[in-house]
């Protein structure tokens, strides 16, 4: 857990050299989902941030809604749901 800082760290560090199309394309409000899923939504095991590309976007509307309304990540058991609090 004493790395996950550093991760996040270089992860930020890497994503603001990047000369991705998408991330230069996406909103600001994206910033946060691109620091752990990537600037293509491919994911990062390295900071158990799954892919979002190919997903419905049905289905990752209502996981934002669910982590802003406490749904996820407010069960002690839901460590992943947790780091999107």
């Amino acid at each position: 857990m004493k790395q996950l800082p550093l991760l996040l760290a270089l992860a930020i560090a890497a994503l603001s050299v990047s000369t991705h199309s998408h991330a230069q394309q996406a909103p600001a409000a994206y910033g946060t989902c691109i620091a752990c899923h990537g600037a293509d939504g491919a994911g990062n095991p390295a900071l158990n941030a799954p892919a979002l590309a190919g997903q419905d976007a049905a289905y990752l509307a209502r996981q934002i809604t669910h982590f802003k309304a406490g749904v996820r990540g407010s069960d002690p058991r839901d460590t992943i749901g947790r780091q999107m609090q």
